[in-house]
């Protein structure tokens, strides 16, 4: 523990010492000794390390400064505290729950603190990290009866203002550092870990949803939403705060399709829950965009939902989501889904424009490509589609084998050219991040030829720990919807519907026009 804690940003030490304590980590005779003695250093790393982010956030960073020299105690070493979050996330396993649980009393209120006070976003993923691992591994009625006192809020009330009104401590805490993680304030990058942790509240603490929220919750930020009055939902719940703080997040603009997908997931779960509560909820929140424009949520939610359902990729997720949408569908009349227009097929107008063939900078010269509207029921059924078109292609690519011939020039970017012709290199980067990491390495005088065989450090390099997903839960392998066959339940859910309403299908591709998916 003293090499690791003194070598902790040394690339070839930290990683040897830790791995060693893993390995003691995961033979269950030892570990319930090793967390024993392993605790109290980790703890007060962690302690410490919340203290100092705490002072810098309110301004108090110099004397807090002053005050730790004064003590004769050194300064925090690089990569101290998100090293100790990660080495403390291998110490909780969900094999020995009672372990877990006491190992969670120590650090959970200086992990909450962390999580509302750092600006870090490579340490804000590893202390969420953390918080799942304990969610995941711990008894929900015990992690209730856990006092989180010391973990302060926003606004600087405590969890111990929710044990004074009767709630729970350690409830009324992380849904307040989650509710600070969807502030429209928050960087990008510092709210994209917020998705996963209000999927794994929602799995652990399901019953507690729709209690009605404590004032410590409630008032723990400025509410970015509001409700209409006439609507019959309770605003006042935790489900009705933290789905508000999500549509508020998703309508500040500037979101990441890693945020953004992050914070689908939630709402995809909430369907598949209560889909007619959802909806009602998403219709009556009011949400100001940056433009001005007062919206509904359904507004915000339902464009992004059906633009980015090929973003959320996993084997369950893709099936949870065309569950969701199938049961949206059964809600076809709602005047808030009927009503609403999101976006269809892209206009000829441009392709003609341009002899039929559309690239990205001759798009953006006319403003980016121009696309029809269509009713958000019609779309949702489009994008079904869409998913059974692209199970039934990725089966026989797998039955036939890789062949990449017949795709014709241009087939490769949803109806763009290639921009080959204009500058654009075959080896860059898609990804931002990757690019801004590989021009640095650049500037610092690092290679880019990286030989064929060192592919796995490139891919770690790209992959930082800021942008790295959270772990997924190991429960879901046992999720009854993976059991089933994808074609099978889309096509007999949308057989049932087109012979119950074959106008609405007509309606569809009146709209859509000829396309496959239809």
């Amino acid at each position: 523990m003293q090499v690791w804690i003194s070598h902790t940003s040394d690339p070839l030490i930290a990683p040897d010492a830790q791995a060693v304590i893993s390995a003691i980590a995961a033979q269950p005779l030892c570990l319930p000794s090793l967390v024993a003695a392993a605790a109290l250093t980790l703890a007060g790393i962690l302690g410490r390390g919340a203290a100092t982010r705490l002072a810098k956030k309110h301004g108090r960073q110099e004397a807090a400064g002053s005050a730790r020299r004064a003590k004769g105690n050194a300064d925090e070493a690089p990569m101290l505290v998100e090293a100790s979050l990660d080495l403390l996330a291998t110490l909780v396993s969900p094999r020995q729950p009672a372990v877990a649980l006491e190992l969670s009393r120590g650090i959970l209120p200086p992990t909450l603190t962390l999580v509302q006070a750092c600006d870090d976003a490579s340490e804000l993923n590893s202390a969420v990290t953390l918080l799942l691992k304990i969610l995941r591994s711990c008894p929900a009625a015990d992690l209730l009866s856990v006092s989180v006192g010391g973990s302060s809020s926003s606004d600087g009330a405590t969890a111990s203002d929710g044990n004074a009104s009767g709630n729970n401590s350690f409830l009324t805490s992380t849904l307040c550092a989650t509710r600070h993680l969807l502030s429209p304030s928050q960087p990008d990058s510092c709210s994209g870990v917020a998705g996963p942790l209000l999927v794994q509240l929602l799995k652990t603490f399901p019953e507690h949803m729709t209690a009605e929220a404590p004032a410590a919750v409630s008032h723990c930020r400025q509410a970015m939403v509001q409700y209409d009055p006439s609507a019959a939902v309770s605003s006042r719940t935790y489900l009705g705060l933290l789905l508000g703080d999500a549509v508020a997040k998703l309508a500040s603009g500037g979101c990441s399709p890693t945020t953004v997908t992050s914070l689908l997931e939630f709402i995809v779960r909430l369907a598949l829950l209560d889909v007619q509560q959802l909806v009602q909820l998403l219709d009556a929140i009011r949400v100001q965009q940056p433009g001005g424009a007062v919206v509904a949520g359904l507004a915000v939610v339902m464009p992004l939902w059906l633009e980015h359902t090929p973003d959320m990729t996993g084997t369950l997720l893709t099936r949870q989501c065309a569950a969701a949408l199938l049961q949206l569908l059964q809600l076809r009349h709602h005047p808030g889904l009927a009503g609403l227009l999101v976006q269809g097929q892209p206009l000829d107008a441009a392709a003609a424009t341009w002899g039929g063939r559309v690239t990205r900078s001759k798009a953006r010269q006319q403003g980016g490509l121009q696309y029809s509207q269509v009713f958000c029921p019609i779309k949702v059924l489009q994008v079904l589609g869409q998913l059974l078109v692209a199970d039934a292609e990725a089966s026989s690519n797998q039955t036939a084998g890789p062949n990449l011939q017949h795709l014709e020039e241009g087939e490769w970017d949803e109806g763009y050219e290639t921009d080959e012709d204009e500058g654009i290199q075959a080896d860059e980067h898609d990804s931002p991040t990757a690019d801004m990491m590989l021009k640095g390495m650049a500037y610092k005088g690092v290679p880019l030829n990286i030989p064929s065989d060192e592919l796995d450090l490139l891919d770690a390099l790209i992959r930082s720990a800021a942008t790295t997903p959270v772990p997924e839960d190991p429960s879901e392998a046992n999720d009854p919807l993976l059991r089933v066959n994808f074609r099978s339940m889309l096509r007999q859910e949308l057989g049932v519907l087109v012979s119950s309403d074959p106008g609405f299908l007509a309606a569809a591709a009146a709209q859509l026009g000829p396309c496959r998916e239809v």
